[in-house]
């Protein structure tokens, strides 16, 4: 007869356990994949890295980019050129204003010394120097014109080279003088004044 154990399975079974050396493995496995993974990654980026240096000395040697850089600089040297001028007409421009030899006074006195019959139709100036341009009716204003400027201290030397007859009654000239004195006191002579000395004049004379 046979015999029949029915308590085998209940018995109580031994737990399975990982050995060290199975960890050990795992974590060089993962220390592999990291170093690996970290070997690509900067491989990777110092491939780009060379690629860029290759791109840029290429472009470097590149005669478009050559003539490219070339023009930028020539460009950049003439730009200072322009801010140097510009600094000199700017101090140009300041000692003009700060001399104020041609200013308001100088057109006033111009002005006053013009006689009703006239007409000045263009006033240049260079440096010291003053040239006017204009139309009369008789040269008797044209004589008075004169003789007023040549009152003012500050005038020099104004005369009259070109006098045309254009028309009747109607006259061109020309006439300048220089500018030699700051300020100074203008006296103004009328045709009243002229003839009040024409006939101290004759007085003198009789």
């Amino acid at each position: 007869m046979r015999d029949f154990n029915f308590f085998t399975d209940l018995k109580p079974k031994k737990k399975k356990t990982t050995s060290t050396s199975t960890y050990v493995a795992l974590v060089v496995l993962l220390a592999a994949l990291a170093i690996g993974g970290s070997y690509y990654y900067f491989y990777t980026e110092l491939e780009e890295v060379n690629d860029e240096i290759d791109r840029v000395e290429a472009q470097l040697q590149d005669e478009v980019f050559i003539a490219q850089h070339e023009g930028v600089q020539e460009m950049n040297t003439r730009v200072g050129e322009m801010q140097q001028e510009l600094e000199e007409i700017d101090q140009i421009v300041f000692s003009l204003e700060s001399n104020m030899v041609i200013d308001n006074l100088l057109i006033n006195e111009i002005a006053m010394a013009n006689p009703e019959n006239i007409a000045i139709e263009n006033i240049n100036f260079s440096d010291r120097n003053v040239n006017l341009e204009g139309t009369s009716t008789t040269k008797n204003a044209l004589a008075l014109f004169e003789h007023n400027l040549r009152g003012n201290e500050r005038f020099e030397g104004p005369f009259i080279p070109n006098i045309e007859e254009v028309e009747e009654d109607l006259y061109t000239f020309s006439l300048s003088f220089h500018i030699v004195e700051e300020e100074s006191p203008f006296d103004i002579d009328t045709p009243d004044d002229l003839e009040e000395e024409d006939e101290e004049g004759d007085a003198d004379g009789s």
